[in-house]
């Protein structure tokens, strides 16, 4: 069982669970099973010399929520209680961001975690550059997404999409986008505002037809488009 980090040793526990100036932060959570319902997961965070910005870990205590809920409904068999102590044990050792001097998030990584929904507060990570969910249960991307402006990298293959965001041409930083694997037919009409930043887009194993292709390319004429 993990020390309580919020005994009177708590200067102590702070030390043992973060390094003083931390480049990449785990959303793992050493806390002990009796604490679980009564901590959020996001004040361990809040706890750091160097923490994260309050608002952008409530994105983190959302994406906590949603896998637990994804993982209950995966076995019937056990509480959200049991799911969440698992999830715990698991990011333990699974790094998923990295922030800057400023308590920021700059790159996210949720690849693998069977996620069937990205949380809608990913719009308070505004300063957001590279953003990867590869492999997982993913139907759809919220819309919240589009106000990431910051955003140079966006990763999502091998998911189940059918659609992008439809005000994806929001995102004016945007120098790649990675769609492998997925069940795209169309993009929206707002990625046109990308001709002159999106270098790179990946389309291999979608849907799209001939004459769709022939659409994006004369939209897109100064991006690298790959369909094989």
């Amino acid at each position: 069982m993990f020390e309580n980090p919020f005994t009177s040793e708590s200067k102590k526990a702070k030390k043992s669970l973060f390094d003083k100036k931390p480049k990449n932060l785990s959303l793992a959570r050493k806390v002990s099973a009796e604490m679980t319902e009564k901590i959020k997961p996001a004040d361990l965070y809040y706890e750091h010399e160097f923490r994260i910005n309050r608002e952008q870990a409530t994105f983190l205590y959302a994406l906590e929520d949603q896998l637990v809920r994804d993982y209950v409904e995966n076995d019937k068999n056990i509480t959200k209680n049991e799911a969440r102590k698992i999830i715990y044990d698991r990011l333990n050792y699974l790094s998923v961001c990295k922030i800057n001097e400023q308590g920021q998030i700059i790159v996210l990584n949720l690849n693998c975690l069977n996620l069937t929904c990205i949380p809608e507060q990913i719009e308070k990570l505004v300063n957001l550059q590279e953003f990867s969910c590869e492999s997982n249960q993913l139907q759809f991307l919220p819309e919240e997404i589009t106000q990431l402006i910051n955003l140079h990298s966006l990763l999502i293959g091998n998911n189940k999409i059918k659609k992008l965001p439809k005000n994806i041409g929001n995102l004016i930083n945007l120098y790649s986008l990675e769609c492998l694997g997925n069940l795209l037919r169309s993009v929206p009409k707002s990625i046109a505002k990308l001709n002159e930043t999106l270098k790179f887009i990946d389309f291999t194993k979608n849907k799209f037809r001939n004459k769709e292709k022939d659409k994006i390319s004369k939209i897109l004429p100064n991006t690298d488009i790959y369909y094989k």
